[in-house]
């Protein structure tokens, strides 16, 4: 046992770089799929809600349903902030819009009938959603800016692992073609954001000094132009 111990404290901590490298790999760099975190998202998915979710997975297709029969509060996310952008959406010709009636309800609304306003993918757009996501246009490859990286021991020494705190910058310089379209980029507040100021990203890891491979990571990444990162 104290052999082992000995050892393990003989292994070097991570160097600045070491954990560069970690984090752009572990945030899509270098990666032909870079994922979910680097996606546009479309109503139903982040933070907007929808009444119905009805995606298609094979092949992926979006697809939502806003119920325009259903009573709702003053504060209803639904009517504030989704249907705005759908309409939105919906004009700039990125969506069409469909009636259907009998629509289901889930959740609280589980065994009632809606009618609704059934939201898909134009023609032009089908086949520019993620391959398996498709509530989201993939931005390609991101550039990782490094903010801060401290780094520092594990509080149980005889764990023999380091530990490392990160913030960084996602940004997003070559999109698809289309999402660099003048038309769009005027209208479309959350693309014109994700293009300007891309993602900011916080967290937290382990480190195990033999493998040399991070542990036990949490973090999180927001929108760069969101109010949260603004006042910090």
């Amino acid at each position: 046992m104290p052999g082992g111990i000995h050892e393990q404290d003989s292994l070097p901590p991570p160097s600045i770089d070491e954990i560069k490298g970690l984090l752009q790999a572990q945030h899509g760099v270098g990666k032909a799929d870079p994922g979910p975190l680097s996606c546009l998202y479309l109503p139903g998915a982040e933070k907007l809600p929808v009444d119905k979710k009805l995606f298609s997975q094979n092949p992926p297709r979006y697809s939502v349903a806003v119920f325009t029969n259903k009573d709702r509060t003053n504060h209803d996310v639904v009517a504030m902030k989704t249907i705005p952008l759908l309409n939105l959406l919906e004009e700039l010709g990125i969506l069409t819009k469909s009636i259907r009636t009998e629509v289901p309800g889930e959740g609280r609304d589980s065994g009632k009938m809606f009618d609704a306003l059934v939201y898909t993918l134009a023609p032009g757009y089908l086949d520019r959603t993620h391959s398996r996501y498709p509530y989201c246009f993939s931005l390609g490859e991101p550039s990782v800016e490094f903010i801060d990286i401290q780094i520092g021991e594990h509080v149980q020494p005889s764990y023999q692992r380091s530990t490392f705190r990160y913030k960084l910058k996602l940004t997003f310089s070559n999109p698809p073609s289309w999402m660099r379209d003048p038309l769009l980029i005027s209208r479309w507040d959350e693309l014109r954001g994700v293009l300007a100021h891309g993602k900011a990203c916080i967290g937290q890891s382990d480190f195990d000094r033999k493998i040399r491979e991070e542990r036990n990571g949490r973090g999180a990444c927001r929108w760069a132009f969101d109010s949260y990162y603004e006042n910090r």
